[in-house]
Protein backbone atom coordinates (compact mmCIF):
# COMPACT_ATOMS: atom_id res chain seq x y z
CA UNK A 1 0.00 0.00 0.00
CA UNK A 2 0.87 3.63 -0.34
CA UNK A 3 2.16 3.57 3.59
CA UNK A 4 3.81 0.64 3.36
CA UNK A 5 6.61 2.17 0.87
CA UNK A 6 7.23 4.52 3.77
CA UNK A 7 8.11 1.19 5.73
CA UNK A 8 10.39 0.08 3.13
CA UNK A 9 12.25 3.25 2.78
CA UNK A 10 13.14 3.66 6.89
CA UNK A 11 14.57 0.02 6.80
CA UNK A 12 16.75 1.33 3.91
CA UNK A 13 18.26 3.48 6.14
CA UNK A 14 18.64 1.16 9.05
CA UNK A 15 15.13 2.23 10.76
CA UNK A 16 13.57 0.07 13.17
CA UNK A 17 10.75 2.89 13.50
CA UNK A 18 7.20 3.36 12.72
CA UNK A 19 5.92 6.05 10.68
CA UNK A 20 3.32 8.50 11.25
CA UNK A 21 2.28 10.06 7.44
CA UNK A 22 -0.11 12.82 7.20
CA UNK A 23 -1.36 12.38 3.64
CA UNK A 24 -2.54 16.58 3.23
CA UNK A 25 -1.85 19.53 1.01
CA UNK A 26 1.15 22.14 2.33
CA UNK A 27 -1.73 24.69 2.29
CA UNK A 28 -4.06 22.60 4.60
CA UNK A 29 -0.95 21.72 7.15
CA UNK A 30 -0.42 25.72 7.61
CA UNK A 31 -4.01 26.27 8.25
CA UNK A 32 -4.45 23.94 10.46
CA UNK A 33 -1.12 24.85 12.29
CA UNK A 34 -2.67 28.43 12.39
CA UNK A 35 -5.88 27.36 14.17
CA UNK A 36 -3.58 25.90 17.13
CA UNK A 37 -2.37 29.45 18.23
CA UNK A 38 -4.68 28.99 21.10
CA UNK A 39 -3.32 26.23 22.26
CA UNK A 40 0.42 26.56 20.74
CA UNK A 41 2.74 29.65 20.60
CA UNK A 42 2.47 30.45 17.32
CA UNK A 43 6.05 31.46 17.41
CA UNK A 44 6.71 27.69 17.65
CA UNK A 45 4.41 26.68 15.13
CA UNK A 46 5.87 29.22 12.46
CA UNK A 47 9.31 27.55 13.28
CA UNK A 48 7.84 23.97 12.74
CA UNK A 49 6.84 25.19 9.46
CA UNK A 50 9.99 26.93 8.70
CA UNK A 51 11.99 23.76 9.39
CA UNK A 52 10.21 21.68 6.84
CA UNK A 53 9.82 24.50 4.14
CA UNK A 54 6.05 24.07 3.59
CA UNK A 55 5.36 27.11 1.05
CA UNK A 56 3.11 27.39 -1.67
CA UNK A 57 5.75 27.71 -4.05
CA UNK A 58 7.41 24.10 -2.77
CA UNK A 59 6.50 20.23 -4.14
CA UNK A 60 4.63 18.41 -1.93
CA UNK A 61 7.36 16.06 -1.11
CA UNK A 62 9.91 16.71 1.68
CA UNK A 63 12.57 14.26 1.74
CA UNK A 64 14.66 13.39 4.26
CA UNK A 65 17.63 10.55 4.29
CA UNK A 66 19.85 9.20 6.98
CA UNK A 67 22.07 12.40 6.97
CA UNK A 68 19.40 14.69 7.46
CA UNK A 69 19.64 16.21 10.80
CA UNK A 70 17.51 18.46 13.03
CA UNK A 71 18.44 20.62 15.92
CA UNK A 72 15.31 21.79 17.90
CA UNK A 73 16.49 25.70 19.18
CA UNK A 74 14.44 27.12 21.59
CA UNK A 75 12.72 31.13 21.42
CA UNK A 76 16.32 32.65 22.30
CA UNK A 77 17.48 35.76 23.69
CA UNK A 78 20.29 37.16 21.68
CA UNK A 79 21.91 40.08 23.91
CA UNK A 80 23.86 39.10 27.17
CA UNK A 81 23.02 43.03 28.64
CA UNK A 82 19.14 42.66 29.16
CA UNK A 83 16.78 44.67 31.54
CA UNK A 84 14.67 41.55 32.50
CA UNK A 85 11.66 43.41 33.86
CA UNK A 86 8.98 42.09 36.14
CA UNK A 87 5.12 42.45 36.16
CA UNK A 88 4.79 46.13 34.82
CA UNK A 89 0.42 46.04 34.31
CA UNK A 90 0.29 49.15 32.84
CA UNK A 91 2.30 51.34 34.40
CA UNK A 92 3.78 53.43 31.25
CA UNK A 93 4.81 56.60 33.33
CA UNK A 94 6.23 54.55 35.77
CA UNK A 95 8.47 52.61 33.73
CA UNK A 96 9.43 55.90 31.45
CA UNK A 97 11.18 56.93 35.04
CA UNK A 98 12.26 53.92 35.89
CA UNK A 99 14.25 53.32 32.60
CA UNK A 100 15.46 56.93 32.42
CA UNK A 101 17.46 55.71 35.13
CA UNK A 102 19.47 52.99 33.27
CA UNK A 103 19.73 55.59 30.23
CA UNK A 104 16.71 54.80 27.43
CA UNK A 105 15.03 57.34 26.62
CA UNK A 106 11.41 57.10 24.98
CA UNK A 107 10.92 58.40 21.55
CA UNK A 108 7.71 60.34 21.68
CA UNK A 109 7.07 59.17 17.44
CA UNK A 110 7.50 56.23 17.42
CA UNK A 111 6.45 55.73 21.08
CA UNK A 112 9.53 53.16 21.16
CA UNK A 113 12.12 52.83 24.12
CA UNK A 114 15.62 53.47 22.80
CA UNK A 115 19.05 53.00 24.30
CA UNK A 116 22.01 54.66 22.03
CA UNK A 117 23.78 50.99 22.76
CA UNK A 118 22.44 48.90 20.36
CA UNK A 119 23.84 45.50 22.76
CA UNK A 120 21.32 46.53 25.19
CA UNK A 121 17.68 45.14 25.63
CA UNK A 122 14.48 44.85 27.61
CA UNK A 123 13.26 41.62 28.58
CA UNK A 124 9.40 42.15 29.68
CA UNK A 125 8.47 38.72 31.60
CA UNK A 126 4.90 39.29 30.77
CA UNK A 127 1.62 40.99 32.40
CA UNK A 128 2.64 44.16 30.78
CA UNK A 129 -1.45 44.29 30.78
CA UNK A 130 -4.27 45.55 33.36
CA UNK A 131 -4.74 47.19 36.66
CA UNK A 132 -3.40 50.41 35.58
CA UNK A 133 -5.08 52.65 32.75
CA UNK A 134 -2.08 53.07 29.95
CA UNK A 135 -1.99 49.19 29.43
CA UNK A 136 -2.71 49.83 25.88
CA UNK A 137 -0.36 52.43 25.27
CA UNK A 138 2.44 50.50 26.96
CA UNK A 139 1.67 47.37 24.63
CA UNK A 140 2.03 49.36 21.87
CA UNK A 141 5.29 50.86 23.24
CA UNK A 142 6.83 47.29 24.04
CA UNK A 143 6.05 46.47 20.42
CA UNK A 144 7.49 49.19 18.86
CA UNK A 145 10.46 48.50 20.85
CA UNK A 146 10.27 44.83 20.10
CA UNK A 147 9.82 45.57 16.25
CA UNK A 148 13.44 47.84 16.94
CA UNK A 149 14.85 44.84 17.82
CA UNK A 150 15.47 46.21 21.09
CA UNK A 151 13.05 44.40 23.28
CA UNK A 152 11.84 41.06 24.17
CA UNK A 153 8.33 39.92 25.49
CA UNK A 154 6.78 36.97 26.65
CA UNK A 155 3.13 36.21 27.36
CA UNK A 156 1.93 36.05 31.06
CA UNK A 157 -1.63 35.35 31.90
CA UNK A 158 -3.27 38.62 31.39
CA UNK A 159 -1.71 39.00 27.80
CA UNK A 160 -3.95 35.64 27.57
CA UNK A 161 -6.73 37.16 29.02
CA UNK A 162 -6.78 39.66 26.07
CA UNK A 163 -6.28 37.09 24.16
CA UNK A 164 -9.34 35.22 24.84
CA UNK A 165 -11.61 37.95 24.64
CA UNK A 166 -10.56 39.66 21.60
CA UNK A 167 -10.70 36.64 19.99
CA UNK A 168 -14.27 35.82 21.73
CA UNK A 169 -15.54 39.40 20.65
CA UNK A 170 -14.67 38.79 17.10
CA UNK A 171 -16.83 35.11 17.10
CA UNK A 172 -19.62 36.60 18.96
CA UNK A 173 -19.60 40.57 19.04
CA UNK A 174 -19.30 40.47 22.26
CA UNK A 175 -17.51 42.61 24.88
CA UNK A 176 -16.63 40.95 27.78
CA UNK A 177 -13.25 40.50 29.94
CA UNK A 178 -12.18 37.86 32.26
CA UNK A 179 -12.00 40.61 35.18
CA UNK A 180 -12.57 44.28 35.92
CA UNK A 181 -9.23 45.66 35.19
CA UNK A 182 -8.72 43.21 32.20
CA UNK A 183 -12.31 44.73 30.82
CA UNK A 184 -11.31 48.09 30.98
CA UNK A 185 -8.43 46.89 28.87
CA UNK A 186 -10.51 45.46 26.18
CA UNK A 187 -12.35 48.61 26.50
CA UNK A 188 -9.55 50.38 25.64
CA UNK A 189 -8.14 47.85 23.19
CA UNK A 190 -11.22 48.14 21.16
CA UNK A 191 -11.45 52.19 20.40
CA UNK A 192 -8.56 51.89 18.75
CA UNK A 193 -8.43 51.26 14.86
CA UNK A 194 -8.94 47.83 13.71
CA UNK A 195 -5.95 47.51 11.44
CA UNK A 196 -4.34 48.68 14.81
CA UNK A 197 -6.16 46.20 16.67
CA UNK A 198 -5.13 43.19 14.13
CA UNK A 199 -1.62 44.24 14.42
CA UNK A 200 -1.20 44.21 18.06
CA UNK A 201 -3.49 41.09 18.30
CA UNK A 202 -1.13 39.27 15.71
CA UNK A 203 1.90 41.00 17.66
CA UNK A 204 0.49 39.04 21.16
CA UNK A 205 -0.07 35.93 19.43
CA UNK A 206 3.45 35.34 18.29
CA UNK A 207 5.03 35.72 21.81
CA UNK A 208 6.61 32.97 23.04
CA UNK A 209 5.74 31.52 26.80
CA UNK A 210 9.70 30.93 27.55
CA UNK A 211 12.82 32.21 26.66
CA UNK A 212 16.40 30.64 26.78
CA UNK A 213 19.43 32.66 27.46
CA UNK A 214 22.36 30.00 26.71
CA UNK A 215 25.92 30.83 27.53
CA UNK A 216 29.32 29.57 26.79
CA UNK A 217 31.97 28.66 29.10
CA UNK A 218 33.78 31.98 28.49
CA UNK A 219 30.17 33.83 28.86
CA UNK A 220 29.63 34.29 25.05
CA UNK A 221 26.28 33.61 23.64
CA UNK A 222 25.33 30.02 22.57
CA UNK A 223 22.27 28.40 20.55
CA UNK A 224 23.05 24.88 21.46
CA UNK A 225 21.11 23.36 24.83
CA UNK A 226 23.80 20.35 24.38
CA UNK A 227 27.30 22.59 25.04
CA UNK A 228 26.00 25.63 26.25
CA UNK A 229 27.88 26.09 29.79
CA UNK A 230 25.20 27.98 31.84
CA UNK A 231 21.20 28.17 30.61
CA UNK A 232 18.82 30.66 31.94
CA UNK A 233 15.32 29.84 31.37
CA UNK A 234 12.46 32.93 31.83
CA UNK A 235 8.74 32.45 31.86
CA UNK A 236 6.28 34.51 33.76
CA UNK A 237 4.80 32.04 36.46
CA UNK A 238 6.07 29.98 38.82
CA UNK A 239 6.92 26.36 37.75
CA UNK A 240 8.46 23.41 39.45
CA UNK A 241 10.23 22.13 35.92
CA UNK A 242 11.84 24.20 33.08
CA UNK A 243 12.73 22.64 29.58
CA UNK A 244 11.95 25.23 26.49
CA UNK A 245 11.34 22.20 24.61
CA UNK A 246 8.32 20.81 26.70
CA UNK A 247 7.24 23.33 29.06
CA UNK A 248 3.82 23.72 29.96
CA UNK A 249 2.19 27.07 28.23
CA UNK A 250 -0.91 26.70 30.96
CA UNK A 251 1.87 26.70 33.89
CA UNK A 252 4.47 29.22 32.01
CA UNK A 253 1.71 31.55 31.84
CA UNK A 254 -0.67 31.10 35.01
CA UNK A 255 1.66 29.10 37.61
CA UNK A 256 1.90 25.34 39.22
CA UNK A 257 -0.51 26.46 41.46
CA UNK A 258 -3.04 26.81 39.26
CA UNK A 259 -3.96 23.68 39.04
CA UNK A 260 -2.76 22.15 41.66
CA UNK A 261 -3.56 23.85 45.02
CA UNK A 262 -1.11 21.58 46.85
CA UNK A 263 2.27 23.68 45.21
CA UNK A 264 0.96 26.97 47.00
CA UNK A 265 3.64 28.58 48.12
CA UNK A 266 5.86 25.61 47.59
CA UNK A 267 6.91 25.58 43.63
CA UNK A 268 10.20 27.53 44.05
CA UNK A 269 11.05 25.27 46.98
CA UNK A 270 10.71 22.08 44.33
CA UNK A 271 12.08 23.94 41.53
CA UNK A 272 15.43 24.36 43.72
CA UNK A 273 15.30 20.92 44.97
CA UNK A 274 15.26 19.97 41.39
CA UNK A 275 18.03 21.64 40.12
CA UNK A 276 20.13 20.44 42.99
CA UNK A 277 19.43 17.06 42.17
CA UNK A 278 20.04 17.96 38.46
CA UNK A 279 16.51 17.29 36.99
CA UNK A 280 16.06 21.12 36.78
CA UNK A 281 19.05 22.61 34.40
CA UNK A 282 18.57 25.87 33.69
CA UNK A 283 18.79 29.29 36.43
CA UNK A 284 15.33 30.50 36.24
CA UNK A 285 13.70 34.03 36.34
CA UNK A 286 10.06 34.59 36.63
CA UNK A 287 6.96 36.74 37.92
CA UNK A 288 3.88 36.79 38.43
CA UNK A 289 3.93 35.94 42.37
CA UNK A 290 6.21 36.80 45.16
CA UNK A 291 9.38 35.16 46.17
CA UNK A 292 8.72 31.82 48.18
CA UNK A 293 11.93 32.39 49.93
CA UNK A 294 15.65 32.89 48.97
CA UNK A 295 17.10 30.77 46.40
CA UNK A 296 19.94 30.33 44.38
CA UNK A 297 18.50 29.25 41.05
CA UNK A 298 15.50 30.50 40.75
CA UNK A 299 14.07 33.90 41.44
CA UNK A 300 11.08 35.98 41.35
CA UNK A 301 10.96 39.55 39.60
CA UNK A 302 7.35 39.96 41.17
CA UNK A 303 7.00 42.22 44.46
CA UNK A 304 3.58 42.74 44.26
CA UNK A 305 4.94 45.88 42.96
CA UNK A 306 2.00 46.75 40.70
CA UNK A 307 -0.32 47.50 43.65
CA UNK A 308 2.09 50.32 44.73
CA UNK A 309 3.13 52.02 41.82
CA UNK A 310 6.77 50.51 41.37
CA UNK A 311 8.71 48.95 38.79
CA UNK A 312 10.66 45.84 39.75
CA UNK A 313 13.83 44.73 37.12
CA UNK A 314 17.51 43.39 36.94
CA UNK A 315 20.30 44.06 34.80
CA UNK A 316 21.26 40.40 33.67
CA UNK A 317 25.08 41.65 32.88
CA UNK A 318 24.98 42.84 36.60
CA UNK A 319 23.65 39.62 37.47
CA UNK A 320 26.54 37.50 35.57
CA UNK A 321 29.29 39.98 37.08
CA UNK A 322 28.01 39.33 40.86
CA UNK A 323 28.19 35.27 40.36
CA UNK A 324 30.58 33.77 42.39
CA UNK A 325 32.42 31.23 40.03
CA UNK A 326 32.61 28.46 42.31
CA UNK A 327 28.87 28.07 43.02
CA UNK A 328 26.86 30.76 42.22
CA UNK A 329 25.24 32.25 44.96
CA UNK A 330 22.61 35.08 43.64
CA UNK A 331 22.60 38.77 45.90
CA UNK A 332 19.32 39.25 46.18
CA UNK A 333 20.42 43.06 46.47
CA UNK A 334 20.81 43.18 42.85
CA UNK A 335 16.94 43.46 42.84
CA UNK A 336 15.83 47.43 41.88
CA UNK A 337 12.30 48.02 42.80
CA UNK A 338 11.58 51.93 42.38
Amino acid sequence: SKVEKYFDIAKIFGYDTSIYYMDVENDDVISNYEASTHIYPKNYLDTFLETFNLSKNQNNNNIFNKDTQFQLTPSLIKHIDIEVLGDVHGMLPHLKEHLAKKGWSFDEKTKAFVHEDKDKALLFLGDILDRHPDSVNLLKSVKATCDNGQAYLLLGNHEAKLLRSYRNFLDTGIVRGRSLSSSQTLTSFLKLPHSERQELYQFLLKRPTSYTLLLNEDLSLSDNTNTAFLKFGFVHADTTYFNPFNNSVSTSMYGATKDFAPLKNKSDEIYQKGYDQGLNDYVLFRGHCVNQGKFNNIYSLDFDQAFDGHIASLNFKDYLKDLDNNNFIFNHDLFVKN
